[in-house]
């Protein structure tokens, strides 16, 4: 859901409505012009919004106590208001961080001023400088071509933002629907200096106006360069992950708790991971909240970038899972998904004997598999190793595993009794 603070006489101050179409929001604000609350909401609506929760103010003094009563909500992903004033600006940015801190996380999006330069732009982005505040450029056109501010943009990509569940997904290419235009054409200069000045800049080509790349106004740290925030898929995923990582910290008092973390790919994706879960837990501190000092913190060994470095990983985590089913397309170069459709014919060329996914290359990725073993317990010999994926019920893939040193097997659960009878002859093969 969207939330939207904006000025509007018609209603009482304070009152927070939930809005799902355009005509109820005619109905409770009135028509307010091109740029008023009912075309606001009608543009988050169409471009992906469930809904908009709308608190109208009387006037600018009123701003501050409606992004309060949004602060307040629990369902609202994106935040906007009807001004371009950066005092207001700021105070919603200052309200969405303050509400993203107490566990109820959020972005906002605001706009430029009426016919706003790059240089301009890049200048109110500099004073926002926050992850979680997204402007937008550059201005937009009313239904007479007029141009006026950037304020429908702002909307139309807050509902684009908010209808978006897949927060990995770039926001770059998404089409914003139900503008009249823009009110200028960016050039290829001004489009680089924008998003390295943290601004979202959106193009008009063929009459389809789409964003070229969603970044955030957070651009520096203590006054030096800082990148780490730029795009925008970095603070909703992590937004996406934090309160996951909350609600299983909180259930580790009754239990152990192991949390690991899939798909890195590098030494930086693992600690930039352990990050999140900080914050997670530091949030629970801050709230008197317990959870168990004692949670281990894993990896999935998917990619064969981070089974090269084994060594390295093994000093930041307490386990490792070897996927087989990841690190056997990452490494023969194929998909799991689309491998049915040409394995055969690899098959009766002799090229492959049995299907990688349900038996183990040995030579290849097997090799892999044996040297992140042998590299994690080099620098951690007390790592838990183990493996996941589809070749964990296969009798010969299992022996493989028992004789690398990994400790236990994940796989579907109709493989399970294989597996288990597998890893009992293996263990009697080897004499244990």
């Amino acid at each position: 859901m969207v939330g939207l603070v904006g000025l509007n006489p018609q209603v009482p101050a304070g009152t927070v409505q939930v809005i799902t179409s355009y005509d109820k929001a005619v109905a409770a604000f009135g028509s307010g012009g091109p740029e008023g609350m009912a075309e606001l909401i009608r543009l988050a609506l169409k471009n992906g919004a469930s809904a908009v929760a709308a608190v109208a103010v009387a006037g600018a003094e009123g701003y501050e106590e409606g992004f309060a009563r949004l602060a307040g909500l629990e369902d609202i992903a994106l935040a906007l208001c009807d001004s371009t004033d950066i005092t207001v600006q700021k105070k919603l940015r200052d309200s969405v961080a303050e509400a993203s801190g107490l566990r109820r996380e959020r972005l906002c999006v605001a706009a430029g001023a009426k016919d706003e330069t790059v240089e301009e732009l890049i200048a109110r982005a500099k004073e926002l400088n926050h992850e979680r505040v997204v402007l937008a450029a550059p201005g937009a056109v009313d239904g007479e071509g007029g141009s006026i501010s950037g304020l429908l943009l702002a909307a139309a990509l807050a509902g684009a933002i908010a209808g978006e569940n897949d927060p990995a997904i770039p926001l770059g290419g998404a089409e914003l629907s139900g503008l009249s235009g823009l009110s200028a054409r960016l050039e290829d200069k001004d489009i680089d200096r924008l998003i390295l000045g943290g601004v979202t800049p959106v193009e008009s080509l063929g009459g389809v106006v789409s964003v070229v790349r969603g970044v955030t106004t957070r651009t520096t740290s203590g006054g030096a360069p800082d990148p780490a925030w730029r795009d925008l898929s970095a603070i909703r995923v992590v937004d996406d992950v934090i309160p996951g990582l909350r609600a299983a910290l909180r259930a580790s008092v009754h239990g152990n708790l192991w949390i690991m973390f899939p798909m890195v790919g590098s030494l930086e994706d693992i600690r930039r991971a352990k990050g999140y879960l900080e914050q997670a837990k530091a949030q629970l501190e801050e709230r008197g909240l317990p959870y168990s000092p004692a949670v281990k913190v894993g990896i999935m060994v998917e990619i064969p970038s981070i089974a090269l470095v084994a060594d390295l990983a093994a000093k930041e985590v307490d386990f490792a899972s070897i996927g087989t089913n990841d690190l056997t397309q990452m490494t023969f170069g194929f998909s799991r998904d689309d491998a049915g459709k040409f394995l055969a014919s690899y098959y009766d060329r002799k090229i492959y004997e049995s299907d990688p996914f349900s038996r183990l290359d040995q030579v290849g990725v097997g090799r892999l598999v044996k040297m992140a073993c042998e590299l994690g317990r080099q620098t951690r010999p007390d790592i838990h190793l183990g493996v996941c994926g589809e070749v964990g019920g296969d009798p010969s893939s299992v022996e493989f595993f028992h004789k690398v040193g990994l400790t236990y097997v994940s796989c579907s659960p109709y493989r399970v009794p294989i597996a288990r009878l597998a890893a009992a002859q293996a263990a009697i093969k080897a004499g244990k």
